[in-house]
């Protein structure tokens, strides 16, 4: 376990060191930031560092445009729904009520008007939810064929995100060969995969900046699943890592570490 906890720790700080993509408007920030409700609750949905720009209003009524890596989704006191981020701008640690996110806006421009579906579709929150109701329990079913297959590749997602960041960029090219392998791996399994979603997946594979937590949690949620399925994935880390023509010595460091904890043998 020593191994796989360095190799991710040092694939986390490289990760941690990438510096943001050039926003995609123009930043703006209050003189200071609200004194959101982070105190910890239940988790609502799953936060793996997806990065991404948003405009927000505080209490005050002031705006503000800035990117974020959330790295949790949390309950506030009136069950309004909080990300617990980390504002690039500030370069602190945040909490924004989704209630006051005008839009978010990825890196390459594309504005996300519909932010109850962009959160649902990315964090797996419930539609109830996402439109700032008190959370009920999750109904059988409740969830997209969308959301039910990304539930199944968010560890090959995770993971291949952070083999592809530990040369501190992650360029198009690296996230669709994540985005086929995961494609894949979702009909594999019997999802029914729309391949219509092959632009939608590629950007959330580009959006997520994975921290340490995630990326652990990948590998025990793979550490379960068959044979099969891991050699997929160690393949697919492969692929990823060599996309760029190159192997920068912590992505080849973690993914032997991620294949000696899982099957017993490095690969590379």
């Amino acid at each position: 376990m020593t191994g796989i906890r360095s190799a991710i720790d040092a694939i986390a700080f490289e990760i941690a060191l990438m510096a943001a993509p050039p926003p995609p408007r123009a930043i703006r920030l209050p003189m200071a930031d609200d004194d959101e409700d982070d105190d910890a609750r239940a988790d609502l949905g799953h936060a793996e560092g997806q990065s991404f720009a948003i405009d927000y209003v505080n209490a005050k009524g002031e705006a503000s445009t800035r990117r974020i890596t959330v790295w949790a989704i949390r309950e506030g006191a009136d069950g309004t729904p909080l990300l617990y981020a980390r504002c690039h701008e500030r370069k602190a640690m945040r909490s924004f009520r989704v209630d006051r996110i005008a839009c978010c806006i990825d890196y390459d421009g594309e504005v996300h008007d519909d932010v109850a579906t962009f959160l649902a579709d990315n964090f797996g929150m419930t539609p109830q939810l996402v439109t700032f109701t008190r959370p009920a329990a999750r109904q059988p079913g409740s969830r997209t064929r969308w959301q039910e297959a990304l539930a199944h590749i968010s560890p090959h997602a995770i993971l291949l995100a952070a083999v592809g960041r530990g040369d501190r960029r992650f360029i198009q090219v690296e996230a669709d060969e994540a985005a086929l392998h995961c494609a894949e791996i979702a009909e594999r399994a019997g999802h029914a995969f729309d391949h219509d979603w092959m632009p939608r997946l590629s950007r959330y594979i580009a959006r997520l900046r994975p921290p340490e937590t995630a990326i652990a949690e990948a590998v025990e949620m793979l550490r379960n699943r068959s044979p099969q399925e891991i050699t997929s994935a160690l393949v697919a880390c492969l692929a990823v890592m060599d996309a760029d023509g190159k192997r920068h010595s912590a992505e080849l460091a973690l993914v032997n570490a991620i294949a000696e904890d899982l099957t017993g043998l490095p690969i590379a």
